[in-house]
């Protein structure tokens, strides 16, 4: 599943701009500006719709929650334990 998820995760931030070059799996996307408060509000909302999980107050907390990698890990773990 870790393709998968992580092509609906890069896709989701393309459609906010252009990604950084690099290693987009450390990528900030919040603390780089790249989506604001309100924009991770939907993003969790269409993450959550997309796999049939539910992002909780304690997940969001995660700083690793805030990167590519740390937002992939998160979905493959939800999913399989739902």
């Amino acid at each position: 599943m870790t393709h998968s998820v992580r092509d609906f995760i890069l896709q989701l931030l393309r459609e906010k701009g252009p990604l950084p070059a690099g290693d987009i799996d450390t990528y900030n996307y919040f603390d780089s500006g790249h989506i604001d408060s309100l924009g991770l509000i939907k993003f969790f909302m269409r993450i959550e719709d997309q796999f049939s999980i539910e992002i909780t107050a304690q997940d969001m907390s995660d700083p690793a929650l805030r990167t590519v990698a740390g937002m992939v890990s998160l979905i493959e773990r939800k999913a399989h334990a739902g």
